[in-house]
């Protein structure tokens, strides 16, 4: 994590640079260009990493788990409805839903909803 990753959260790639300004590692930050990297699961085994109690952001260096398949609950951004894409602006990491094929697709879809917005969804890519 670069100290900006969620549990529940999109994950893109972010360079980081040596002082000749040579790509040294990636790591995942919650806001990036095309394509993200995969959906932040939360594992609760080991040391959780977080930046500080009560809070779901991973620290800055903390490994993450970081999900490209499989079906997930996440929190229902609000506006959720099964078959629906889940979009993840890339300057915001704001997750809304849409189109699939619309701008910030993901390629994961809402497989299921609860009965109210303050439920959870299951969000999936198989």
């Amino acid at each position: 994590s670069d100290g900006t990753a969620a549990v529940g959260s999109f994950v893109f790639a972010k360079e980081v640079t040596n002082s000749n300004g040579a790509v040294i590692f990636k790591q995942a930050s919650a806001k990036g260009t095309g394509t993200p990297l995969g959906f932040v699961e939360r594992v609760l085994t080991g040391a959780l990493g977080y930046k500080e109690d009560g809070t779901l952001v991973y620290a800055e260096g903390a490994e993450l788990t970081i999900a490209r398949r499989g079906d997930y609950y996440a929190a229902n951004a609000g506006g959720a409805a099964v078959g629906k894409a889940v979009l993840c602006d890339p300057a915001t990491g704001e997750i809304t839903y849409g189109e699939a094929g619309a701008a910030n697709d993901t390629g994961w879809v809402v497989y299921a909803i609860g009965a109210d917005e303050s439920e959870p969804i299951i969000i999936s890519n198989r």
